[in-house]
């Protein structure tokens, strides 16, 4: 059976819709917060008020992060173990979770547009053509006329959770700054980051950097900490993810997308 005309016309009308991403906006001023002493209504799921969408009120940072805390605790627990691939995918899921818990959780009046999707959907990503034995992939943003380079070093995610969670940070950091990243997936081995600083080397770069949360930086390039992306920093309202080492933060979706902005200003600066 066939569609008539019309029915074709609107079904490809409609997919061009849920296709569309409309372009997000920072508001002109935040929603007034609550004061950080002053208490708030529990909404924890398991007491018998729980409302999904929370109740009416205005949370201060702290207190929005208490609430997403609850909701991933309960919801998404950490994978138990030394499970490897488990918690390759629990990693990979935790920007759609973080989101759909802050839309749960905190309500509509929010933006919770995490920073990948905020940031970085104009970025051009291409394979690294001198080193494909690396499965390095570099990200090129719309303005590249400042000629700054950078060299992404994950904190050891898994494959899933680098395509997922990482390297959507990464292209909105690339975006934001103006800066070509050339983003190598973890382990690195000996020689791989030196090989690829060669590479950048022959673009004849304005300033080059490498953004990690711990490496050193070879003399002539600075080192722009990513640290506050996977480990709690007293800057930011985050917590860590399940047991000690585990590479991750939860925090909401507007805290993710401030990191992000501030590592982009040091790579601008």
């Amino acid at each position: 059976m066939t569609d008539s005309p019309g029915h074709s016309s609107d079904f490809a009308a409609a997919q061009a819709r849920m296709r569309h991403v409309p372009e997000p906006v920072e508001p002109d001023a935040p929603l007034p917060a609550g004061d950080t002493d002053a208490a708030y209504p529990v909404n924890e799921q398991h007491l018998e008020d729980f409302q999904v969408g929370g109740v009416e009120r205005s949370l201060p940072p702290a207190e929005q992060l208490a609430q997403l805390v609850s909701y991933m605790e309960n919801s998404y627990p950490v994978p138990a173990g030394a499970d490897e691939e488990a918690m390759d995918r629990y990693l990979a899921a935790l920007p759609d979770r973080l989101t759909h818990a802050a839309m749960l959780m905190l309500g509509s009046g929010l933006d919770h547009t995490m920073p990948g999707v905020a940031y970085g959907m104009d970025v051009d990503v291409r394979e690294l053509p001198e080193l494909p034995e690396l499965g390095a992939r570099v990200f090129v943003p719309t303005d590249t006329s400042a000629g700054r380079w950078a060299v992404s070093l994950n904190p050891g995610f898994g494959p899933r959770a680098v395509e997922h969670h990482w390297r959507p940070l990464i292209a909105a950091i690339a975006q934001l700054s103006d800066t070509t990243i050339i983003d190598l997936p973890g382990p690195q081995r000996d020689g791989d980051v030196a090989a690829v600083l060669d590479v950048v080397a022959k673009q004849q770069p304005a300033t080059t950097a490498i953004i990690a949360t711990h490496h050193e930086a070879p003399d002539g390039n600075a080192l722009i900490s990513a640290a506050a992306l996977v480990e709690p920093s007293p800057d930011y309202s985050a917590a860590a993810i399940g047991h000690p080492g585990t590479c991750g933060i939860i925090a909401t979706p507007e805290e993710y997308r401030q990191i992000v902005r501030d590592i982009a200003d040091r790579l601008r600066a």
